[in-house]
């Protein structure tokens, strides 16, 4: 059946009939019924070199199309940035999807001064949000400013004004039934900035920035990831659990 199913083919009956009517010739049957054998079989050629050439021409574009899908790969950065992210998800609207959301940074003094409204308004929602900063009296707080290009006062400054801020937010939920507000002090060196949301569930999602030395928050690799990547949000994901648990609660007044 898979030999008759071949033969019935396009392009297995255009020469099969050509084969045939030679065959024919060979006796005179077409004559005697007034048909021009060489004519027919010369036409039937004729398809038969169009069809293939259609075919190769079929060929050449796969080709051409795989090409250029492989270029685009090649082309496709390695790593993202943190605008690259933003527009794909501006930060915000991570963050109010999360029921537990987890934000580490070194200072974190432009996240929590300039949104503290908003994640107010995300606690009042019913969200826990989770704040990871390194600690002011660090003794990694002159290697870590070294490493960012910055002096440690300016870092251990604009760690306690980020302290400020986020216990102004503290005391303006304290009454929140929903969601709550924890924070933690980090006593070691950080090697990425981290925001995670809803870690443990099977929609969570981590975007993570890595430090570079003495590079702009704008030069830094970002990527993002879910539990579709596997081992690598797992071991993301549980090391920035970790670090959680190993950090010391900031006591809030």
């Amino acid at each position: 059946m898979k030999t008759l199913r071949q033969l019935i083919e396009f392009r297995n009956i255009v020469p099969l009939l050509a084969i045939i009517l030679a065959f024919l010739a060979t006796v005179g049957i077409p004559q005697r019924w007034g048909f021009d054998t060489q004519r027919i079989i010369l036409a039937l050629l004729g398809v038969l070199a169009l069809d293939t050439a259609v075919e190769r021409l079929g060929y050449l574009r796969r080709i051409e199309d795989s090409i250029k899908s492989l270029g685009g790969i090649a082309s496709r950065p390695m790593f993202l940035n943190r605008t690259m992210l933003d527009a794909e998800e501006p930060f915000t609207q991570f963050v109010s999807r999360g029921q537990d959301v987890l934000i580490t940074g070194l200072s974190l003094l432009s996240t929590v001064g300039q949104l503290r409204e908003f994640f107010k308004r995300t606690v009042q929602q019913g969200a826990n949000l989770r704040f990871l900063l390194l600690d002011p009296e660090s003794p990694c707080l002159g290697s870590v400013a070294q490493f960012h290009g910055v002096s440690p006062e300016s870092l251990r400054t604009d760690i306690m004004s980020s302290l400020q801020h986020l216990q102004q937010l503290t005391d303006s939920v304290r009454d929140s039934k929903e969601g709550s507000i924890q924070v933690r002090l980090l006593t070691t060196i950080p090697g990425t900035s981290i925001v995670m949301r809803d870690g443990h569930r099977d929609i969570g999602v981590i975007r993570c920035e890595l430090y570079l030395y003495q590079a702009d928050v704008s030069q830094r690799p970002a990527f993002r990831l879910t539990p579709a990547n596997g081992t690598d949000y797992h071991r993301r994901r549980d090391a920035a659990e970790r670090l959680w648990e190993d950090s010391q609660p900031w006591e809030m007044r």
